[in-house]
């Protein structure tokens, strides 16, 4: 309840901050104000260089089903959710002064997330985001290391779903509950002519759960700890000074903790661990003005280890090929319309069992800037988890989401923010397959927002 005060208090701290003019005096209706002698100090903005961003963000949202499931006990459960979200982000370049050292950034951000669920306590949680990033360029060569921590304090006990779940609902479970998710990217370029150059990237993926393992409770979500790390050379060729082509390899593993350490009735004391190398195609940059592109996509080869069942859809020595797709395509049909695309497909590896899955994600999206305050945008999406392995095998979960979302700026400090979206998920067996019941959902969001950028 104490959240639901500080939201309604921060909205009115917003709500009369706008009625005040630059100098801080106070705006009375239908009062003309002589315009003040505007010096050099005070037209200048207050922050520092260093202070790249000090907002803070008030959000109401509903959400029709908390759970994403329609058979009980979880069924339908809806809530009220309120959030408040500070973020300070910082580059210490100012600060250092040095502008011959090639340093473009380093930079700190911290961004929680509180939110409060109204109705289910037991879904409260603060998301600690921490991010960071350098980068900079010293003669042909430059480098670019960013990294996303994210550390959720929530509820330690997970949730049972006894009568079966969509893969999408053990997403939102584990996403509020107590766990640690770190992302990271690494690239180190040297230009060996104007047009030619060679690059190594390295990335991290890791997910470290930190709810309860419970054996007997019928159901019951036993989160498994998972990473993916990967590293390769690319070499590219510039065809114009903001657009390259690049071939790449990557080498890469993905490790999944002992599920039967649980000693749950679905423990296997197995793993999906493997080994997988990738060739690599990449578009990148903007062939013309009105087009831009990060491609990145090619053939994925695997290979598990003994663990693997040899009844399962992999095959019998254990090697395993699929097509990996990580890609983007913006097009700026005018200076206001702008059309975007995403295509994610990979293959990874189950939170909650020894199952393998090729993970795909498609989004269309459209924005329109209206006015220089008004924007709106619409989006179609497409989710998809199609395991491999699976008793019995081939299922196949999914979700199909539409959204709208409406941002209009008041002034220079304050922007608000109107959101809808529906998702509706399903979930199949190949045919031949008794069908499951009960994994089919339909999930409204509402949410209303404020930022108040200092």
């Amino acid at each position: 309840m104490k959240t639901y005060i500080y939201f309604l208090f921060g909205i009115l701290v917003l709500a009369i901050l706008p009625l005040r003019s630059d100098d801080g005096s106070k705006v009375v209706a239908g009062e003309k104000k002589t315009a003040p002698v505007v010096t050099k100090a005070d037209s200048e903005d207050w922050k520092p260089d260093w202070l790249t961003e000090l907002s803070l963000t008030f959000r109401e949202s509903y959400d029709s089903n908390v759970y994403d499931s329609n058979v009980p006990p979880l069924a339908n459960r809806d809530s009220m959710i309120s959030t408040i979200s500070p973020k300070i982000d910082i580059n210490f370049v100012p600060m250092i002064g040095d502008k011959d050292a090639g340093l473009e950034k380093l930079t700190l951000c911290y961004n929680p997330v509180i939110s409060y669920y109204h109705a289910e306590t037991g879904e409260n949680n603060t998301a600690h985001n921490i991010s960071n990033l350098i980068k900079g360029e010293a003669g042909d060569f430059s480098y670019d290391l960013s990294n996303l921590f994210t550390v959720v304090d929530g509820n330690t006990v997970s949730l049972a779903y006894p009568n079966g779940y969509n893969g999408y609902a053990a997403r939102a479970a584990w996403g509020r509950r107590s766990h640690l998710d770190e992302i990271g990217k690494l690239s180190l370029c040297y230009d060996i002519s104007k047009d030619w150059f060679v690059r190594t990237t390295a990335q991290t993926l890791y997910q470290d759960f930190g709810t309860r393992l419970m054996s007997m409770v019928p159901g019951y979500l036993n989160f498994i700890d998972r990473f993916d790390v990967n590293v390769g050379p690319d070499v590219g060729y510039h065809f114009t000074k903001d657009f390259a082509v690049t071939l790449g390899y990557r080498a890469g593993h993905q490790g999944q903790s002992i599920f039967g350490n649980n000693q749950g009735p679905t423990g296997s004391g197995g793993s999906d661990n493997n080994n997988y190398q990738r060739a690599l195609v990449g578009l990148e940059g903007k062939p013309w003005p009105w087009l831009k592109l990060e491609i990145s996509a090619g053939p994925d080869f695997r290979h598990y280890g003994n663990d693997i069942p040899t009844d399962s859809a992999v095959n019998e020595d254990r090697n395993f090929n699929r097509i990996f797709c990580d890609s983007k395509a913006t097009f700026l049909l005018t200076r206001n319309d702008t059309l975007s695309f995403l295509a994610k497909q990979w293959q990874w590896l189950s939170s909650t069992s020894v199952a393998t899955y090729q993970d795909e994600t498609y989004r269309m999206g459209y924005k329109r800037q209206w006015t220089k305050d008004f924007s709106s945008e619409i989006f179609i999406q497409h989710a998809e988890v199609d395991y491999d392995s699976y008793t019995p095998p081939g299922r196949d979960d999914s979700v199909n989401t539409v959204g709208t979302t409406l941002v209009y700026q008041l002034n220079k400090h304050v922007t608000m923010d109107f959101g809808y979206s529906v998702d509706r998920g399903g979930s199949a067996y190949m045919p031949g397959a008794i069908q499951p019941v009960g994994r089919d959902f339909t999930c409204h969001l509402v949410t209303l927002g404020t930022a108040y950028k200092f």
